[in-house]
């Protein structure tokens, strides 16, 4: 007569237990494989495209405050200084851009007598993915905005109805949302006072954040 424990390790060597603890341990099937791999393919195609327009309106707004602040600092030092200062974007489509006095003084370089410059810029802080066209108006190559001493906009001249306009956009996230797709793109938009802000094209005139 058998004992229970006699019993349960005799069971342990029966062909029927080997074959159960087998199939506890398998692996995964071939087919189940390529279920989760077809999930996983259709969750990233699904969220990919809205991952990439999220990326472009980060960089975009990125790239709009790096500009807008760097025209606020040229028209500050223009009042400050009670001098011109330009503010020169100098590697379009890019968003590199550079703060300088129209010529080389004492009081307006960033520590060299010998430049001109105040604080420069470069596009690879920017978003390299970023294209920045300027509309409205037609300027020479790099262009070039001045502020005089009041802080007013003197070049380019005169601004009346056609005051320029920089469109901020990224090519790889698609079509603007005012054109009807899904980018978020932005405008600056710079008065005659001087004074610079962004907003949304796509949002209607009443809204403060559109243009």
């Amino acid at each position: 007569m058998f004992t229970r424990t006699a019993l349960s390790e005799a069971n342990l060597h029966t062909p029927a237990f080997k074959r159960a603890g087998l199939n506890k341990n398998r692996g995964v099937s071939m087919i189940e494989l390529i279920v989760s791999l077809t999930i996983v393919g259709i969750v990233l195609g699904i969220a990919m495209p809205g991952f990439v327009n999220w990326l472009g309106d980060r960089q975009i707004q990125a790239v709009g405050s790096s500009i807008v602040d760097g025209m606020h600092l040229a028209r500050s030092k223009a009042i400050e200084r009670n001098t011109s200062v330009n503010f020169v974007l100098t590697a379009l489509p890019g968003a590199a851009w550079t703060v300088k006095c129209p010529t080389t003084t004492s009081n307006c370089s960033a520590g060299d007598p010998s430049s001109s410059y105040i604080e420069k810029m470069p596009t690879s802080e920017g978003g390299n993915n970023v294209v920045v066209t300027l509309t409205n108006v037609t300027m020479a190559s790099p262009p070039t905005f001045t502020f005089n001493g009041l802080g007013q906009l003197t070049s380019p001249t005169p601004p009346g109805s056609g005051l320029p306009v920089l469109t901020l956009t990224t090519p790889s996230a698609g079509a603007c949302k005012a054109a009807g797709g899904q980018s978020t793109c932005l405008n600056i938009v710079i008065s005659a006072s001087g004074k610079v802000r962004y907003c949304d094209p796509s949002l209607a005139a009443g809204n403060s954040r559109g243009c």
